[in-house]
């Protein structure tokens, strides 16, 4: 029976947002880009999107790291990636394993060689400097003259300490 134009399948790709039941026979939603060269000419916010996509769909870990991060492109083939986050994503991104593990997934999601650099800065508060700070704190508080003349008077003692 010959196909007719309603029943002939659809050659238009298809994104990793629509429906999996409208794709190609063979194909996932989650499949690799076709276009590496366009991809770098294209908007950058769209292919940082589609990076980090791809990226979470690899390393859901690495991918919530980069979620906060911006992406830049430094022709001809390097590859600046920003992330401004917490102390604890800093240090996941970077060990050593895991910027070999970006490297590899920009490496495979462009389908080309790139220099990919990872530029990442805190935004957070370090809990171990604040922790530092409280107890210095504290410690002040115990040793000032008038705490220890108000325990003396009152015959009382420390039950806790605020930092305000």
């Amino acid at each position: 029976m010959p196909e007719t134009a309603d029943s002939a399948p659809s050659q238009e790709r298809l994104s990793a947002d629509d429906d999996p039941a409208d794709l190609l026979p063979g194909e996932t939603a989650e499949s690799e880009p076709s276009s590496n060269e366009a991809l770098l000419q294209t908007d950058t916010d769209e292919t940082w999107a589609r990076l980090k996509q791809w990226i979470c769909s690899k390393s859901p870990g690495l991918g919530a790291c980069l979620a906060d991060g911006t992406l830049t492109f430094e022709p001809p083939d390097r590859i600046l990636i920003e992330v401004a986050s917490t102390h604890p994503n800093i240090n996941l991104l970077q060990k050593k394993k895991n910027i070999a593990a970006v490297e590899k997934h920009c490496h495979d999601f462009f389908k080309m060689p790139l220099n990919i650099s990872i530029d990442a800065k805190q935004t957070g508060p370090d809990r171990g400097a604040l922790k530092k700070k409280q107890q210095q704190l504290e410690s002040e508080a115990r040793a000032h003259p008038l705490v220890n003349a108000a325990i003396k008077t009152f015959n009382g003692k420390i039950q806790d300490i605020k930092v305000l």
